[in-house]
């Protein structure tokens, strides 16, 4: 079985859980289940290639409760009928 190349991610962040959801040599875009100084949350994240080679975040969507997402679900539902 092949090891999951592990998001890139601040070092303090310990990653449960991950999923990518796209990467190409230029961009990475993956949802991640992690926990930062004993807090559990749930983000979607976007990074991009440095010209060095190495990842910097460029977007971050984090939700912290189940409430943050219970708040936000209706209205993307809505308007995703839009695009």
């Amino acid at each position: 079985m092949s090891e999951i190349e592990r998001v890139p991610c601040h070092s303090e962040v310990e990653v449960l859980e991950q999923k990518t959801l796209f990467k190409s040599a230029k961009w990475w875009k993956a949802v991640v289940l992690g926990r930062l100084k004993g807090r559990t949350f749930l983000a979607v994240y976007m990074w991009q290639t440095r010209k060095d080679g190495t990842w910097k975040q460029q977007q971050k969507l984090k939700l912290n409760r189940k409430s943050d997402w219970t708040e936000i679900k209706p209205i993307i539902e809505d308007m995703i009928e839009r695009l």
